[in-house]
């Protein structure tokens, strides 16, 4: 059969072989939404959608989970930024945003009130104590209630990074206890009950250990899908 293309040099196979492979990676990078190479990028590309600029990125955060998604932790004056992304073979994959409107947030992962991340938008801030009351009411079939417990707990910060915190409570009842409030307790500190979150006080101190503010949160926010 007689061929009706020309025969192509060395140098022009090399061209048309990097021409593919660009339109290629073109068309990969449409198809997954145009994902961005740096956290810095997705971080600028976000703040536009909020009329922002000059957002500072505090914390990269990776989900332990199988497919590894990211949430960027920044913050703008007054405000937090939450970004939720995941990686792709051409960077992160936008996902969804949050704009914080509050100079203090608090979010829990897979609804643990005993394991509480913290983000601060005053730079000053170095420490934070917190105190949070944990326990459970049952509502009886006469409308009467039955606390089977209620406890005050206390957590210094441990510090992640510049303004992002992180508070483990620990337990009251030894594990050997048998008591109702135990076994509640080890239920909720094992993730198996939620329970219920009062009284919520969290207290910022500078390097020095002066009190910055105390920020009473109407409550503990909880997103699984959220990455520390």
């Amino acid at each position: 059969m007689r061929r009706f293309l020309p025969k192509l040099s060395r140098r022009q196979k090399l061209f048309r072989n990097l021409t593919a492979a660009a339109v290629c990676l073109f068309l990969a990078a449409w198809m997954w939404d145009f994902p961005t190479w740096s956290a810095e990028n997705m971080l600028e590309r976000t703040e536009r959608q909020y009329l922002l600029q000059g957002s500072e990125l505090m914390y990269v955060g990776k989900d332990p989970g199988l497919f590894g998604g990211r949430t960027l932790y920044a913050r703008n004056g007054e405000l937090l930024l939450v970004i939720q992304c995941s990686p792709t073979p051409l960077g992160l994959r936008y996902a969804w945003s949050e704009l914080i409107e509050e100079p203090v947030y608090c979010t829990t992962r897979f609804h643990d009130p005993t394991d509480i991340f913290m983000l601060v938008a005053n730079p000053a801030c170095a420490s934070a104590q917190l105190s949070i009351t944990l326990g459970e009411t049952v509502l009886r079939y006469d409308g009467s209630e039955d606390v089977w417990m209620k406890e005050d707990y206390a957590a210094q910060s441990e510090k992640v990074a510049s303004g992002v915190f992180r508070f483990q409570l620990q337990p009251h009842f030894a594990g050997e206890e048998d008591s109702l409030a135990a076994k509640t307790e080890r239920e909720i500190f094992n993730g198996e009950r939620v329970g219920d979150q009062e009284n919520l006080k969290i207290r910022l101190y500078d390097e020095n250990g002066e009190l910055l503010r105390i920020h009473t949160p109407e409550g503990l926010e909880s997103n699984a899908s959220w990455a520390w």
